[in-house]
C-alpha cells in the first residue's frame, strides 16, 4: 500500500508540477524575510504572483514581479525557465481573454496589478498562401 501511494505521487507530481521562477522581486521578497532590520520598506505590496499555465498544461509558473516590470521581463522569465528554443507563444488571460503581447508594457498598464492567472497558448503559423490574393 505504501507503494502505491508513493507512486500516485510521483504520477501527480509529473502531470502537475509547479515551478516556482527565479525573479529580482523574489529574491528581494526572501532578502527582506531573512533581515530583521524594521526600516526597511515594505515594498511588497507592489509584488504581484503570476500563476501561468504551460501551454500543455503541465506546468505551472508561479512568477513574482514587480508591477512596473514589463510583459517582456515575464517572457524573459519564463524562456529562461522553459529552455532554449521555445516556439513562439501568447500570453492570455481566459477571462476576460486578452492577449498580453506588447513587450514593453508594464504589468500595471495591463491591469496585472493583482495576482493572477495566465495561460501561455502557442502562436498558430498561418501559411502564406491564405494571405495571398487569388489570381483568376
Amino acid at each position: 500500500m505504501m507503494l502505491h501511494l508513493h507512486q500516485g505521487s510521483s504520477d501527480a507530481q509529473r502531470r502537475g508540477s509547479v515551478i516556482l521562477v527565479d525573479t529580482p522581486a523574489l529574491q528581494a521578497m526572501t532578502d527582506r524575510s531573512q533581515t530583521l532590520n524594521a526600516d526597511q520598506p515594505p515594498s511588497a505590496r507592489d509584488v504581484i504572483t503570476l500563476k501561468v499555465k504551460s501551454e500543455d498544461g503541465d506546468r505551472t509558473y508561479v512568477v513574482k514581479m514587480c508591477c512596473s516590470e514589463t510583459v517582456g521581463h515575464l517572457r524573459k522569465y519564463l524562456d529562461k525557465h522553459g529552455g532554449a528554443g521555445l516556439p513562439g507563444y501568447d500570453i492570455i488571460s481566459a477571462y476576460p481573454e486578452r492577449h498580453y503581447d506588447d513587450d514593453s508594457q508594464t504589468l500595471r498598464s495591463c491591469g496585472l496589478s493583482v495576482n493572477a492567472s495566465l495561460l501561455l497558448r502557442s502562436r498558430k503559423r498561418v501559411p502564406t498562401a491564405v494571405n495571398k490574393p487569388m489570381k483568376g
